[in-house]
């Protein structure tokens, strides 16, 4: 009886890992910073995305309108290294709940520091900056004036996104799930194979 409540606990458990997991994937095909771009000699121009792996624009020519960014959109093996170390962060929070003992807390609440790491550099340092330099705020209203095709006045709305979030929460819940994992496995003490 025991032992099918244990092994129960320990299905729960990773069902909740394999939810985070999801969650990691739900949040690298989301946005993480959006700015909607508009001028009053044409009205709305277009959107600026920005993933966990590059830059992304629909609607219009960047290059041609905007910020000369052609330069800057993300290479493509940039973009593939990303693409890795998602897929990799994935692949060890799944695995974390198949490994026995402390290995396994210890790997999961890495991988949930490190998630959580780089979704705030990702925005707070490499994305920031980059808007910086175009005297585009992270968040909230900028206007700036454009060289190409004219000398106009931009309007941009800019805000962070469901993805930046969702990362952060997804990281954070695999430091929680880590830390608490003895306690949501914790039975007695013949049956400590996963323990």
């Amino acid at each position: 009886m025991q032992l099918n409540l244990y092994r129960r606990r320990i299905w729960i458990y990773r069902s909740l890992v394999v939810v985070v997991a999801g969650l990691t994937l739900l949040s690298a095909i989301q946005p993480w910073w959006t700015g909607d771009v508009s001028s009053d000699f044409i009205g709305y121009v277009g959107t600026i995305e920005i993933y966990p792996y590059g830059l992304s624009h629909h609607g219009f020519d960047l290059a041609g309108y905007a910020f000369h960014l052609t330069a800057d959109e993300t290479p493509f093996y940039q973009t593939v290294i990303a693409w890795i170390y998602i897929i990799t962060s994935i692949g060890i929070i799944l695995l974390s709940a198949w490994i026995k003992g402390r290995k396994g807390s210890w790997l999961l609440g890495s991988i949930g520091f490190i998630n959580i790491a780089y979704a705030l550099i990702a925005v707070y340092i490499v994305i920031a900056r980059r808007l910086n330099d175009f005297n585009i705020s992270l968040q909230g209203y900028s206007l700036i004036t454009t060289e190409i095709p004219v000398n106009e006045p931009v309007e941009i709305y800019s805000s962070l996104q469901f993805g930046y979030y969702l990362a952060c929460v997804a990281g954070l819940l695999c430091v929680i799930f880590a830390l608490f994992r003895n306690l949501i496995l914790s039975n007695t003490k013949s049956n400590t194979w996963l323990r």
